[in-house]
């Protein structure tokens, strides 16, 4: 029987801590009555890089971290902590005890016990569960990859809308694999816990323009033998009129390997490379066909993550020497579509990067409506796999809707107010609301918040809503439509958590941040800050803590359960992002951060924007 608690040391402190690998739980002492895997000179963790998706191994002993599993030797899966998140959301949303609902800043003496009920107080303040708790939510984007693919092959293939057909197919020949039982949650950023920095991706996975295919071992090598002379990755991505008969990158699956073959027809359906008894020669009735061939192109690739990198390669292919404008630009369409759904693997990240890279324009573009689309439709691209980056695949169960595609597709021209710079988004609402100071998505959201009666709702702000409603939702206020037909105040307070959390660049600029973690309770010098913020910053943030104070009322903390120091714990991450890839010392900031928002939330004077709009 696998043995559940483990010791291990941690990595900043040198002390010596038990994990529960099976439900989250640490402590600082031993677990009693119950047998734990002893720590080892021959430990290792199995850790997870969120920036590079894929896990890492990390030597207690040594301090040595390597991308290959080490053999013979203990692997700790502390990664597994990830999957205590969901039974605690559970277990909060069916007990009025929540076990946040006293916390305050960590390492302080009324700082809640844990879920267990007997989990000790840490020593000094180095509390690893509540740490934990407070990237509950606001850190949900760094989901585990693994756990995105089988989430996302929850697709349901009977629902699917009508595929179109190469040579007039059978859907059945793209039926997913059907679905096992579900995981336990989505996982915990591997940031959480003081663990070390991941090792230096191996140079032979690294993609470059003039990657040699001997170095990039999951590209396709050409059928024709080209004795000793080195072919590059950009000798196969060529566009070509003709059909392909193996996928563009190695599968040893056939149904895979079909549905690759078959997905490049599609392709070169949408892009008018070949002819479909599907979509017409014109007409609305050809605008229809092909979003819904779009659809089904997104819809594919969403429910077979294994497919996406061949999706991307192939795009690549078809619009490198294509000399036909109109097949160009629709190749870069659905380049643009799919980035607005999911990224490509960390395999394949850095040569799509620099395809885009060198499509895209090397001065700011003026006006989109008269650029050079490839040029438009490239500055896009590379937006999208900035912000990938940070907040990983669309989040949700629930495949792709023909909404959501039509949306994605014409972002490149009409630009999202999610993931855009502050004064962007501004400058976006200028025609409908030429005398708001504030971004009309700030403020419809927060009065739906406050409409649904979120002073009274236990968790807000820390319980997330349901994602597939918060998709539907953000499409709605993406086209300025206020939201409707909501019942649950956790789904536009998540919806305004993710905007903040999406900005390009943070309320408080990253320039500022050293100085705010190394003053968060001073509070003259907290509010020199704010003070010395570009006008627009100043004021959203002074409207958002505005917002959180009139939940910081004893009188609603007794409904909410979520006193200042919640509050502070949960917002921290929407107001300060760290610049460091260190997790060390993210992990060490993040009482600071916290501190510094609570210094907002009880001292800041934010009368002057009480009935600013």
């Amino acid at each position: 029987m696998e043995t559940e608690w483990v010791e291990i040391l941690d990595p900043r402190t040198r002390e010596k801590m038990y994990a529960n690998v099976k439900n989250g739980d640490c402590s600082w002492e031993a677990p009693e009555g119950v047998q734990y895997k002893p720590m080892s000179n021959n430990q290792w963790w199995e850790l997870y890089d969120a920036q590079c998706q894929c896990n890492y191994y990390y030597n207690v002993a040594t301090e040595e971290t390597v991308w290959e599993r080490p053999v013979n030797c203990d692997i700790i899966p502390l990664s597994r902590l990830q999957a205590f998140q969901e039974g605690m959301a559970s277990e909060e949303q069916n007990s009025s005890d929540s076990p946040l609902q006293d916390v305050a800043t960590v390492g302080e003496s009324s700082a809640a016990e844990f879920v267990s009920g007997n989990q000790p107080a840490s020593p000094e303040g180095h509390n690893p569960s509540a740490y934990i708790h407070k990237y509950y939510e606001d850190h949900e984007q760094h989901y585990d990859q693994q756990q995105q693919e089988y989430d996302q092959q929850q697709y349901d293939q009977q629902d699917q809308d009508a595929a179109f057909d190469a040579n007039d197919f059978d859907d059945d020949e793209f039926d997913t694999e059907p679905p096992t039982q579900r995981g336990s949650a989505p996982p915990l950023p591997q940031h959480v816990l003081a663990s070390p920095n991941p090792p230096p991706m191996p140079q032979t996975k690294v993609a470059t323009a003039d990657l040699e295919i001997s170095k990039f071992d999951k590209i396709q090598a050409p059928k024709k033998k080209l004795f000793k002379k080195k072919v590059t990755l950009s000798d196969m991505l060529s566009w070509t009129k003709e059909p392909i008969s193996d996928p563009m990158l190695r599968t040893p699956d056939k149904k895979r390997r079909k549905e690759a073959v078959e997905m490049f027809k599609l392709i070169q359906m949408y892009m008018g490379d070949r002819r479909s008894k599907s979509i017409p020669s014109k007409g609305k009735d050809r605008d229809q066909a092909l979003l819904q061939l779009l659809l089904d192109i997104i819809s594919r690739t969403w429910a077979a993550p294994v497919l996406r990198d061949e999706l991307f390669v192939q795009l690549c292919r078809q619009t490198s020497d294509n000399r036909d404008k109109k097949s160009l630009h629709a190749g870069w369409e659905i380049m643009a579509t799919a980035l607005g759904f999911y990224p490509p693997s960390s395999m394949f990240h850095s040569y799509l990067e620099g395809y885009i890279s060198r499509n895209a324009p090397t001065k700011p573009i003026a006006d989109l409506s008269s650029a050079d689309p490839v040029k438009v439709f490239a500055l896009y691209c590379s937006k999208r796999m900035e912000r990938l980056r940070h907040t990983g695949a669309r989040k949700g169960k629930k495949k792709p809707t023909i909404e959501e595609v039509e949306r994605a597709r014409t972002l490149a021209f009409n630009p999202s107010m999610f993931g855009e710079k502050l004064q962007d988004v501004v400058e976006m609402q200028k025609t409908r609301f030429p005398d708001r100071q504030l971004p009309w998505i700030l403020t419809s959201l927060s009065d739906e918040v406050l409409h649904l009666n979120a002073r009274e709702t236990e968790g807000i702000f820390r319980v997330p809503g349901d994602v597939d409603e918060v998709n539907v939702q953000k499409l709605r206020v993406d086209r300025f439509e206020p939201p409707v037909g909501l019942i649950d105040a956790h789904v536009p307070a998540s919806l305004l958590k993710l905007w903040f959390r999406e900005l390009l660049e943070p309320i408080i600029p990253e320039a500022l941040y050293d100085r705010c973690i190394s003053i968060s309770t001073n509070v003259q010098e907290v509010l020199a800050i704010v003070a010395s913020l570009p006008d627009l910053n100043r004021l959203v943030l002074m409207y958002i803590v505005r917002f959180l104070q009139k939940f910081a009322h004893p009188e609603v903390t007794a409904h909410t359960k979520m006193d200042v120091n919640n509050l502070a714990m949960v917002w921290a991450p929407n107001c300060l992002r760290c610049p460091y890839d260190n997790p060390a010392l993210i992990f060490e900031n993040t009482r600071k951060e916290m501190e510094f928002v609570r210094t907002l939330i009880v001292e800041m004077d934010t009368s002057s924007v009480d009935q600013l709009k």
